[in-house]
C-alpha cells in the first residue's frame, strides 16, 4: 500500500510573529504552535530566567524574543500569577492620549540625557498591575494600611486588568493637578521637577503598600513586557519614545531590585529590540550596562 504524505500546504507552521500566532491560537482555542514545538538551545540560561536572576531578553527583530518570553510565561503560569503586556499598545499608544506625554523636553542636551521623563509613570503602572494581582488572592487590605489615597486602591481592586494602564495615567494627571501643576502649561524645569517629586512620593507610598501586601499574602506574580521599541514619527516624538523605552527599562530594573531586596517573589520580564539601545538618549543613560547585567 502506498504511503501518502501530506503536502506542504497541509503542514501548519504558525504565524511569523509570535504574538500574532498567540492571539490566533486563542481565537481558535488551540495551543500556539511555537509553545508546542519550542526548542531551548543548550547555551541559553533558562534556569537563571526561571529563578528570576535574569529577566531581560534583547536582540534584533525576528530573533525569537517574543516566543522566548511567551514560552517563559507558559512555564511559570502554574506557580505564578502572570500578566503579559505589549509595550507598543500598552504604553506608547496610551501615553499619546494623555497630556503627560506632551510635557516639553529640556532644551539642554545634558538634561535630556539625564532627566527621567517617564520613569515614575512606568513604575506606577507596573505597581498598579502587581497590586491588582494581589487582589486576586485577597480583596481585603485594611491590615496593610495604604499610605496613599485609598480611592485609587479601590479603583485598582475594582478595575479589569486591561483598564489599569489607562487608570495609571489618569492617576498621574490627578497627582499633578492636586499639586497645582497644569501639565499642558508647564514651561519651567523647576515646575517639572516639583511635579516629578510629587509623583515619586506617591509612588513610594504605593510601592511600600504593595511590598507589605505581597509579604503578607506571599504573592508570587510576574509581569511580562514585550516589544519594547519605538517607531520614527517625528523628531520630537522620536525623543519622547526613546525616553519612554529608556525609562521603562530603568523602572523595571529598579522594581526588580526592590522586590529582591524585600524577599518577595514579584518579577518583571521583558524583551527589547537591541538596535534601539543605540539611540543617544538610551545609551547615554547607562541602560546598556543594566541590559547586559540582567539580560541575554
Amino acid at each position: 500500500m502506498a504511503t501518502i504524505y501530506p503536502t506542504f500546504g497541509d503542514i501548519r507552521i504558525g504565524e511569523p510573529d509570535a504574538n500574532v500566532e498567540y492571539y490566533s491560537a486563542i481565537k481558535a482555542r488551540k495551543t500556539p504552535i511555537f509553545l508546542d514545538t519550542f526548542f531551548a538551545i543548550p547555551n541559553f540560561p533558562w534556569d537563571q530566567f526561571l529563578s528570576g536572576e535574569k529577566f531581560l531578553i534583547y536582540g534584533q527583530k525576528g530573533t525569537g524574543k517574543t516566543a522566548a518570553i511567551r514560552y517563559l510565561e507558559s512555564r511559570l503560569k502554574s506557580e505564578f500569577l502572570t500578566h503579559f503586556l505589549v509595550f507598543r499598545r500598552s504604553f506608547l499608544e496610551e501615553s499619546d492620549l494623555h497630556a503627560f506625554s506632551k510635557i516639553p523636553l529640556m532644551l539642554d542636551e545634558g538634561n535630556i540625557e539625564r532627566f527621567k521623563h517617564f520613569h515614575h509613570a512606568i513604575k506606577r503602572i507596573l505597581i498598579f498591575i502587581f497590586l491588582k494581582q494581589t487582589f486576586a488572592e485577597s480583596a481585603a487590605y485594611e491590615d496593610d494600611k495604604p499610605g496613599t489615597d485609598a480611592s485609587w486602591i479601590e479603583k485598582i481592586k475594582n478595575s479589569a486588568v486591561g483598564e489599569l494602564i489607562s487608570l495609571g495615567f489618569d492617576s498621574i494627571s490627578s497627582i499633578f493637578n492636586s499639586a497645582g501643576v497644569n501639565v499642558e502649561n508647564i514651561t519651567a524645569g523647576t515646575t517639572l521637577l516639583d511635579a516629578g517629586k510629587a509623583l515619586k512620593r506617591n509612588n513610594d507610598d504605593l510601592l511600600n503598600f504593595l511590598v507589605r501586601r505581597a509579604k503578607r499574602l506571599k504573592t508570587r506574580a510576574c509581569v511580562f513586557v514585550d516589544e519594547i521599541h519605538f517607531a520614527y514619527r517625528s523628531e520630537e516624538a522620536l525623543q519622547q519614545d526613546a525616553m519612554l523605552v529608556r525609562d521603562c527599562i530603568l523602572a523595571m530594573h529598579s522594581l526588580n531590585d526592590r522586590f529582591s531586596e524585600e524577599g518577595i517573589d514579584l518579577r518583571i520580564y521583558s524583551a527589547v529590540r537591541s538596535e534601539y539601545l543605540e539611540h543617544p538618549i538610551i545609551s547615554s543613560a547607562d541602560v546598556n550596562h543594566s541590559v547586559e547585567s540582567v539580560g541575554v
